[in-house]
């Protein structure tokens, strides 16, 4: 006989039919369903009076079934077949990602870096429907729409749970022709008399922090000629000699390699964050939103996009 799918799928009067044609007897029966034996009676009673057909012959030693009750065991073991192999694909299905997935991520990223690989994942999840929203915003989770997001910077304190994709390297650099127009800052210090570009989003906007190779820190107020709160057109003024920037290692790195931009102060540092992929403190997380963190934690790790030639 086959397994029996969930209870609530199943009748009283069927899940009696079935115990008794299994058992033999009613005793045993109501024995095996936590039930009395005259419950049992009643529930088989019932179900014969409702097809108009006696299902079981009853002497004083068993139970035995009919031509009817066996004909009707056929059908109700097909039926199960049925019901079990519904059951086994709503499980699958609660097991994959499915719904709908909001993902909250900061424009330059999305835009060069996500966007080129994001087909990967909507094609390995065909039961989900992907939102990606490419916002600088800080991403407010109180905003129960919100699954996940991809962060750039520091993590405040927080119900939050996240997981490091990589560093966030800054480069202070400049254009060649700034370079040969105004000369190179030999000192953070020297800031103050070049023109800069600065992305407002950051924590820090306003004040850039440097550390050397021997651990000295400073922090510079930059005299800032053009801001913005895109870093993408911050970099095209780069690249266009109007200043000097301090932009992401993943905005600028090919432009490095192609002498583009040319690195300044090679003894500091821009002090460095993170890039991070968060989501909230739940219990069991949403198939949807695990599948989501595992495929950036799998594509921004190792040898990274922007680094590869």
């Amino acid at each position: 006989m086959p397994s029996k799918p969930s209870g609530f799928l199943l009748s009283d009067r069927m899940r009696a039919f079935l115990a008794v044609a299994e058992a033999g007897s009613f005793r045993l029966a109501g024995q095996a369903l936590k039930v009395g034996q005259s419950t049992v009676s009643r529930h088989i009673s019932e179900l014969e009076e409702s097809i108009s057909a006696r299902l079981f012959q009853r002497t004083t030693r068993s139970v035995v079934l009919t031509e009817a009750g066996r004909h009707f065991l056929e059908h109700c073991q097909a039926a199960l077949r049925n019901i079990g192999d519904a059951e086994k694909a709503l499980r699958m299905l609660s097991d994959k990602p499915a719904g709908h997935l909001v993902a909250h991520v900061p424009v330059s990223f999305g835009r060069l870096h996500l966007a080129p690989i994001i087909h990967e994942f909507t094609a390995a999840h065909p039961y989900l429907t992907v939102e990606i929203v490419l916002s600088d915003d800080y991403a407010d989770f109180s905003d129960s729409l919100i699954d996940v997001a991809i962060r750039i910077g520091r993590l405040s304190q927080g119900s939050l749970i996240a997981r490091k994709l990589c560093d966030n390297v800054r480069q202070l650099c400049a254009a060649p022709s700034y370079v040969e127009t105004f000369g190179a800052p030999e000192h953070p210090r020297d800031l103050a008399d070049h023109a800069c570009l600065e992305f407002t989003p950051l924590r820090t906007a306003g004040t850039w922090q440097f550390v050397s190779g021997d651990e000295e820190q400073t922090v510079v107020k930059p005299r800032s000629v053009l801001k913005s709160n895109n870093a993408e057109l911050l970099l095209a003024a780069a690249l266009n000699g109007v200043g000097i920037g301090i932009p992401a290692h993943f905005l600028a790195a090919a432009h490095l390699r192609s002498g583009a931009l040319v690195p300044l102060l090679p003894d500091w540092k821009i002090v460095s964050s993170a890039i991070y992929v968060v989501y909230p403190d739940r219990s069991q997380l949403p198939p949807k939103t695990r599948s989501f963190v595992d495929f950036v934690v799998d594509r921004f790790s190792g040898t990274l996009p922007w680094d590869r030639d």
